[in-house]
């Protein structure tokens, strides 16, 4: 298998050149986790994979808590289904405190320190149910724990990680956190194996073709644990060598149905892109292409960026392209079409 088709095949697997979806917490739970750091380019992901969805459909599945935002994995923010969220963090929580460690310490945050903020934030949370950081961070100062922007920052991490709190409704432009107990109760029993397979099913189901170092470097575990997580795949999975690495994928009768012109709009932090380690299959070697690029919005054809778009957030009609290579030939009913969609999703 080339590079071109393990391209095809992601497109299809990721459920960008078509799904079957037509829910948004759907679309998630397939995922397993999709990062959401940047908000608003996270619901134009879902947006993306799931044709005539708006972005009022998305925010309607958040505020109903069909889909939460929280901090798991690398850590960084993810869209995940509540019924994922104690079992995934039980199984990433305990590495990511551990990379943090010296970010704790930095900032004198011991765990008794940040245990006690957190219960006084719980506390708190019980009657308010929802309160945004500044509310939360001068409750807890109020309590005699004094701390900065920054060193809240990681104790509202931490309780996210101890399975404490996640994000609620936005409050016009502001972030809030309630407690994840609100969504899904706690867990009673946490089997590792069984949840490392559940991680690699559905990561190389969703993501495949994929390697082992792309499933580490996706969910922040070790490669002997995602090595592990690969052994136990069932015999429905397959494996093919190219460029002398290995790649693990699910073949299905119907992989992939060409999207009718194949050019999309992705936005910052793409799953497409942030969901493997190693990036030449989609980076065209003859674009000088910085790392930092690569998080940047895409214009993405056939699989391969061509090029980046921008849009003023107050004005949708207007969408600019910046193709990397003028000069090549490029396909404009289809970029027409790519900004459509993404105009369409943001109609009120």
């Amino acid at each position: 298998m080339d590079n071109q088709e393990i391209r095809t095949l992601r497109l299809a697997n990721q459920q960008i050149s078509s799904t079957d979806f037509t829910k948004p917490e759907e679309l998630v739970k397939y995922l397993g986790a999709m990062q959401a750091q940047e908000y608003a380019m996270a619901k134009w992901a879902i947006g993306l994979r799931i044709p005539n969805l708006t972005v009022q459909d998305v925010d309607a599945a958040i505020d109903a808590g069909k889909i939460i935002r929280m901090h798991l994995l690398r850590p960084t923010w993810h869209f995940i289904v509540p019924e994922d969220s104690r079992w995934m963090l039980a199984l990433t929580a305990p590495q990511i405190h551990k990379k943090l460690k010296s970010f704790y310490s930095k900032f004198d945050l011991t765990p008794k320190k940040m245990h006690q903020a957190c219960s006084i934030i719980e506390e708190a949370l019980v009657v308010e149910k929802e309160l945004t950081r500044k509310e939360l961070a001068a409750i807890v100062a109020e309590k005699g724990i004094q701390t900065t922007s920054q060193s809240f920052s990681f104790i509202i991490l931490f309780g996210e990680l101890e399975g404490l709190l996640c994000s609620g409704k936005l409050r016009g432009n502001q972030a809030v956190y309630t407690l994840l107990s609100k969504f899904v109760a706690p867990l009673t029993s946490f089997n590792r194996e069984e949840a490392l397979a559940t991680l690699a099913l559905r990561y190389f189901t969703s993501r495949g073709p994929a390697t082992v170092q792309d499933f580490a470097y996706w969910s922040g575990l070790s490669i002997k644990d995602a090595r592990l997580g690969t052994q136990f795949l069932s015999n429905d999975f397959s494996s093919f060598l190219n460029d002398g690495k290995e790649y693990w994928y699910l073949p299905t009768n119907n992989a992939y149905v060409p999207n009718e012109y194949g050019t999309f709009l992705f936005p910052d932090f793409d799953e497409y892109g942030i969901s493997y380690k190693n990036r030449d299959i989609f980076l065209n070697k003859e674009y000088p292409i910085s790392p930092f690029m690569e998080h940047k919005h895409w214009l993405m054809v056939e699989g391969m960026i061509e090029g980046t778009w921008q849009s003023d957030k107050s004005d949708l009609s207007e969408v600019r392209i910046e193709l990397f290579n003028p000069k090549k030939r490029a396909n404009q009913h289809a970029i027409h079409k790519a900004v459509t969609n993404y105009q369409q999703f943001h109609l009120k």
